[in-house]
């Protein structure tokens, strides 16, 4: 399962089944690619083991150890260590039927003078260890974040040999026009045809706009009435919420990224009720989970303020949202945007008291 959005709050957008595959995923910086991509990849896949190239160990951070929760191993490289690559073959014959999450990042955050080239080929041997000595052998999905940082020379032939390795990719930059900066245009052309969805969460580049709204004009037209193609006047005017989808034999979308309140521009008292009403609804399905009253009921939300007078501390907190089924999106959206600050947190739940009071009937 890979997700790419949401069309309501209760139903993702996932690429899976026959259309289960490497997605690229463009957009400019600010746009959203890590908080309402990656990262919710990373916390809802239960099945397949990861690997993540986060060079700046932010999704480490963020997800770590909501993966150990999950039955995860981890795992962690340097790109920096020169035994690296002993290393990550070692483990993968010692772990290898385990489900993993892998995170690889650069303690030198490439200060150490390697070429964008020198980059890309240390990253495509680590590749090779999963594809050429066979070690590997269970589903797969590598996130490459931020990958004009480590272009592999290779990458379109890996991408139309993964499958039969149960591996799929995907692949996030700036620019999707990047590509042809890194190789040449035909090359770039095959990558993009080895992806079996292309999201785009949107930026100021004319480039790409025109180039996304070309791929449209294939798009089988539903009806009669129906125009044909999301034009790049529609592309660069999305608002920050929105992303554009194009998956391989579907109609191109314009659709919601997964957490949307974080991703968009607020004033700090906006950003602050998102993470009070995050944090209530967190309360809300645990409530629903643990008793016998009704989801929509006052009842509930009586339930939720009796709840929240008990919380104490942010570790009961933690025990609360442990509970709750891994796949809960809300649960995922607090584990993602909640602040880092403990006396923050305990300031939300002060401000969640507050909003429940004024909910009950």
């Amino acid at each position: 399962m890979t997700v790419l959005g949401v069309e309501t709050v209760n139903h993702k957008i996932e690429l899976s089944g026959k259309h289960s595959g490497n997605v690229l995923v463009g957009g400019a910086a600010g746009s959203g690619k890590s908080v309402s991509y990656v990262r919710p990849n990373i916390l809802l896949e239960q099945e397949k083991s990861l690997l993540i190239f986060d060079l700046r160990k932010e999704e480490f951070t963020y997800t770590h150890k909501e993966k150990l929760k999950q039955g995860y191993r981890i795992l962690e490289y340097d790109l920096a260590s020169e035994t690296i690559f002993e290393d990550f073959r070692k483990d993968l014959i010692s772990y290898g039927s385990d489900k993993l999450a892998i995170y690889i990042n650069n303690s030198d955050s490439f200060s150490d003078g390697k070429t964008v080239k020198e980059r890309g080929l240390l990253v495509q041997e680590l590749f090779k260890t999963l594809l050429n000595d066979e070690v590997w052998s269970q589903k797969l999905h590598i996130i490459l974040d931020a990958y004009e940082e480590y272009p592999l020379p290779n990458m379109d032939e890996i991408l139309s040999i993964v499958k039969k390795y149960n591996i799929e990719c995907s692949i996030i930059l700036q620019m999707i026009s990047e590509l042809e900066h890194i190789y040449d245009e035909n090359f770039a052309l095959s990558i993009i045809t080895n992806c079996e969805a292309i999201l785009y969460t949107g930026g100021p580049s004319m480039r790409d706009a025109e180039f996304l709204s070309r791929l449209t004009e294939d798009t089988v037209v539903l009806t009669a009435n129906e125009k044909p193609y999301i034009t790049k006047e529609e592309i660069l005017r999305m608002e920050r919420n929105e992303a554009l989808l194009i998956v391989h034999g579907e109609k191109p979308r314009i659709i919601t990224k997964l957490f949307v309140d974080y991703l968009t521009t607020q004033k700090k008292n906006d950003f602050w009720e998102v993470l009070t009403n995050q944090l209530l609804e967190v309360l809300h399905d645990y409530v629903v989970q643990e008793t016998n009253v009704a989801a929509s009921s006052n009842d509930a939300l009586l339930k939720v303020k009796e709840l929240l007078n008990t919380i104490n501390s942010v570790e009961e907190l933690e025990k609360i949202t442990s509970a709750l089924e891994s796949s809960n999106i809300f649960k995922i959206a607090w584990i993602t945007c909640k602040p880092k600050e403990e006396h923050l947190i305990k300031s939300v739940i002060e401000s969640a008291k507050i909003k429940v009071e004024s909910m009950i009937m």
